[in-house]
Order: C-alpha cells, then sequence, then structure tokens
C-alpha cells in the first residue's frame, strides 16, 4: 500500500508506513471491546477484600484497567494526575497477577521507603525486597524468593547482568518521566529487561513534548509508534510549531487514537469532586536598585557572548550560551549572593538591596504563620533555599528542610505533618518533585518560575492531593521587568501537552526551543 493508504477491518484501521503498521482504533467500538474485556467491581472486591472499602471509584476503575492489560495487551500506561493513588492501583495489580516470578518495581531512590511503606501498608503478605545502597550485591541471590524487588533507575543500569538472570512477572515504572530521552543508559537499560508484562505510571507523561511519550510507549511496546525518526516526521515536526490548524488538529487525533487503548488518565477535577479549589496567585517583586545595575550588566554581556556564539557556530549552536544566560539572569532576580559578584561589593548593601524578593517573601510568610496556616517553599537554587533558611534560623522561626543531600526525608516529611510547631518546609524542587504528600500544608510557595508549567504542577500536587481538606494557595513569587516575567508568558503557551495528546481543543507543544530562549532574552 502506498505511504497514504488505509483499510478498515473490523473496525480497526490499518495504515502502513515504511512497512511499519500502526493501529488506530475506532473510539466507539474500541470503548465497547475494552469494556468487555474488565473484570466485574464485585470479582476484585472479592479478590481485595481488605482494600475494597479504601478504594475510591476511580481507583477500582483504574485496578480493572490495570488487570485487563496485564492479562490482554500485557503493557499500559497509568497517567493519572499527580496525587490520586497510582502507587495503590499498581499494587493492586501485582496482587491480582498470576505470576511465577518476581514484580520489579522500578523507581527514583527517594522513593524507595515510600514504595516500601506501601506494600506494607496495602500488600503485608507479599515479600518484598529493596536493592540499593553499597551492600547490595548480597540481595541479588534472593530476588527469586521473593514476590516483589524493588530499585533505581541509576542502579538498574549497573545491575542490568544480575536483572537479566530473571525474566520478571511485570516491570513498573513509577515516575516514568525518568526516561523521556531514550538516549539515556536508564532507558536503553529498562528496555533489555526480561518481563511477561510492561507498566509505567507517571502524572506527567508529557513535559517537553510528544518525544516523551514516543520513549514511554518504546520502553512499554517497542516499535509500536513506530521508529524514532518516523514518530519524529509524522507527529513531532506537524506538533512542533503548536499552530491551532486542521492538520495539527488531525495529527492530534491520529496519535490520541494510536495510544488510547493502553493509556489511562484521570485528573483530579473530574474525580475527586470533594477536593478543595486550588488558588494561583503571583506575587509580584521589584529588582532593588543594586539588582537592577547588575541586571543591566549581565544581559548586555549576556547578548553578547550569544552573538559571538552565533558567529561562531551558526544558526543553532547558541542553545547552550542562552541557557548560561538565563541562568544568570534568573540568580540575579533571587538575590545578588547567588551571583558571581565580589563579595566586597555586596558585604555593605543590606537585605532588601540584596534582594527583592526576600521582603515579598518575608510579608505574605509572616501572614500564613499568624493564620495559623502551614507553607511548603519551593526553589530551584539550593544556595537560595540556604540563603532563606538563614532567614528562618535569624528569625527562631521552626522548619523542616529537604534538598537532594538530605538523607533524612522520611523524618522531615513526617515531622512537617504532625508537628504543629513547624509551619514551614523549604524544597528544592529537584527533591521534593516526587513522591511527597504533604497535604498539612494549606500554601505553597515557588520563590523562582521555570518554563515548564508540569514541574510546577508537580511541586503544587505535593499539597493539593487526595487526603487535602483545605483549600491550597500556590503563590508563584516573580520579578517585574525581567526574563522571570518572560518565563510565565511562556509557561502559559506550553500548558495543555497532555490536554492535546487526548483532547484535540488544543495542539502539542514542544520543549523549551531556542527560539523560546531568544524570545525570553529578546537575542
Amino acid at each position: 500500500r502506498d505511504l497514504d493508504s488505509e483499510l478498515t477491518t473490523s473496525g480497526v484501521k490499518v495504515r502502513a508506513d515504511k512497512a511499519q503498521f500502526l493501529f488506530t482504533v475506532d473510539d466507539e467500538s474500541f470503548a465497547e471491546r475494552q469494556a468487555a474485556s474488565w473484570k466485574d467491581e464485585a470479582w476484585i472486591a472479592a479478590q481485595l477484600p481488605d482494600l475494597a472499602t479504601l478504594l475510591r471509584p476511580y481507583q477500582l476503575e483504574g485496578i480493572r484497567w490495570f488487570e485487563a492489560s496485564a492479562r490482554g495487551a500485557k503493557a499500559g500506561l497509568l497517567a493519572d494526575d499527580m496525587g490520586l493513588g497510582k502507587t495503590l492501583q499498581a499494587i493492586a495489580m501485582v496482587r491480582l497477577l498470576d505470576r511465577t516470578s518476581p514484580c520489579l518495581i522500578v523507581c527514583p531512590k527517594s522513593l524507595i521507603a515510600n514504595w516500601e511503606r506501601e506494600f506494607e501498608r496495602f500488600a503485608p503478605s507479599l515479600k518484598v525486597l529493596s536493592i540499593h545502597g553499597a551492600g547490595r550485591k548480597e540481595s541479588f541471590a534472593a530476588i527469586a524468593e521473593h514476590d516483589v524487588v524493588i530499585t533505581t533507575y541509576q542502579l538498574v543500569v549497573r545491575d542490568l547482568t544480575q536483572h537479566r538472570k530473571h525474566n520478571y512477572a511485570a516491570v513498573v515504572l513509577d515516575e516514568a518521566s525518568f526516561i523521556r530521552n531514550p538516549e539515556t543508559a536508564a532507558a536503553k537499560a529498562l528496555r533489555n529487561l526480561k518481563a511477561e508484562r510492561r507498566f509505567a505510571l507517571t502524572g506527567t507523561p508529557l513535559e517537553n513534548g510528544v518525544r516523551d511519550l514516543w520513549s514511554i510507549y518504546h520502553f512499554l511496546m517497542p516499535g509500536y509508534l513506530g521508529s524514532k525518526d518516523s514518530f519524529k516526521d509524522r507527529f513531532e515536526k506537524p506538533l512542533a510549531a503548536g499552530a491551532s490548524t486542521p492538520e495539527s488538529r488531525k495529527v492530534s487525533e491520529r496519535l490520541r487514537k494510536l495510544i488510547r487503548p493502553y493509556f489511562l488518565r484521570r485528573t483530579k477535577k473530574e474525580v475527586l469532586k470533594d477536593l478543595p479549589d486550588k488558588i494561583e496567585q503571583v506575587l509580584w517583586c521589584d529588582l532593588s536598585d543594586a539588582q537592577s545595575e547588575i541586571y543591566r550588566r549581565v544581559i548586555e554581556e549576556g547578548r553578547a557572548e550569544v552573538s559571538d556564539a552565533r558567529r561562531r557556530s551558526g544558526k543553532g549552536g547558541a542553545k547552550m550560551t542562552m541557557f548560561t544566560v538565563l541562568l544568570r539572569l534568573r540568580q540575579v532576580c533571587c538575590d545578588l549572593r547567588m551571583t558571581g559578584v565580589d563579595a566586597s561589593v555586596l558585604k555593605d548593601l543590606s537585605t532588601e538591596e540584596l534582594s527583592g524578593k526576600l521582603s515579598i517573601w518575608r510579608e505574605r510568610l509572616d501572614e500564613i504563620i499568624n493564620a495559623d496556616g502551614k507553607v511548603i517553599v519551593f526553589s530551584q537554587f539550593v544556595k537560595f533555599l540556604h540563603l532563606l533558611r538563614e532567614e528562618l534560623d535569624r528569625d527562631k522561626i521552626d522548619y523542616c528542610y529537604l534538598d537532594g543531600q538530605s538523607n533524612d526525608r522520611g523524618e522531615q516529611v513526617q515531622r512537617f505533618q504532625t508537628d504543629a510547631k513547624c509551619k514551614v518546609f523549604l524544597i528544592s524542587l529537584k527533591a521534593g518533585g516526587y513522591g511527597l504528600n504533604l497535604t498539612a500544608a494549606d500554601h505553597v510557595m515557588l520563590m523562582d518560575p521555570w518554563w515548564n508549567p508540569a514541574v510546577e504542577a508537580q511541586a503544587i500536587d505535593r499539597a493539593h492531593r487526595l487526603g487535602q481538606e483545605r483549600v491550597v494557595t500556590a503563590l508563584r513569587l516573580v520579578t517585574r521587568g525581567t526574563v522571570e516575567e518572560k518565563i510565565l508568558k511562556l509557561q502559559a503557551h506550553k500548558r495543555g501537552l497532555i490536554e492535546a495528546a487526548l483532547d484535540d481543543a488544543s495542539p502539542m507543544m514542544s520543549g523549551l526551543t531556542e527560539e523560546d530562549l531568544a524570545e525570553v532574552l529578546d537575542v
């Protein structure tokens, strides 16, 4: 058949593309067949009597989907919104499997303890083995004796030879956006595992663009979405421009139909009717005079560097230079002590002159504390968190703290959740973006914006999730007239990635491009 031809057989459209067959499914007939393959709710309740009274209706539906996928396609992507209990649904699926070998859970290092606790809570009869740390080699011989094995993305790479000795009943990737780049060592290692079934969990299947989705599906069902180059030509390029045209809607619809048989997503807005509202506000800040002067100098020098990089490398060769300039400008917007400015220049400046944000932050922080609220404070810069910590120490304000170097993650979370005196939790965005349940907080403060709204949504949803009983207020501190304000506008442009994959109301977007950076920097 030629490239653009299609044939229809029993409601399944088959499209020929360079000898790779991509299947799209008629929505109505697929829905009927899918529903017919699901076990009924009574069967699930009988198999999981201890969970039956705990499960919300949408979680029960997710478990039915998981169980049917494990029998049928033997693959699937559960992309429920953050905070809806993907871990619980996956554990229920593991319990329902008819298996003769262990299941392997792969997750970020920070979530190993969370998975251990959840298995102990929801599947206490299963034997769970965590493989991590310096002494992990002694654990390999015991894999076959356990029902579940838990390890990390980084360790799968190092321990691939040991894992390939086993044909796992299922491999489950938690926070599967970790493999959104298919060329990483972890993504390649995971594709080489032997498993009867493959599943992925993530609340953000599309962070940077549709290539993220291709990478996840390449793990789940290698070749299903075609080769990387074919996918780029058929989907990524047509959707990258983001223009809402009939052609982009047609391409988006075709991709939705391809992924839908192996994809389940529910949003909090859809299923948690009793979840309190989330209010998002911008707290506008201004540069101090000292910040303004250094900001002007940095942007002038940065534009010259970008121009020079373009001369040397041509079009497309200045992206890394732009990133570097953007980083410097963002640091100036936060606090001059984060920049490379000589300490002797800064020593006579007051706190207000060093940072226009700190006074705004403290003013709102005091309001929250005086109203008996609790607040999570996120920053992408650990050095900025250290400066905030110094402010809290000086004023004897009790707080918890977490960054990538912290070894007491569980203790810090437990204290914030239970200690009424501890009102503030300082967290680096990288360390706190995954796996934290902090429903004790009713405020979230984002100290520095970044271009990717999915990352910020993950941070906010540490508080706005299942179990929250109060309205959550998310506050973004944004410096007026700077790259931060432009990043805020860029976020609006980048929103809607996931919605576009499922609903043609908006087109898909690509990741942060050189053109995006040029617009932010005015170069």
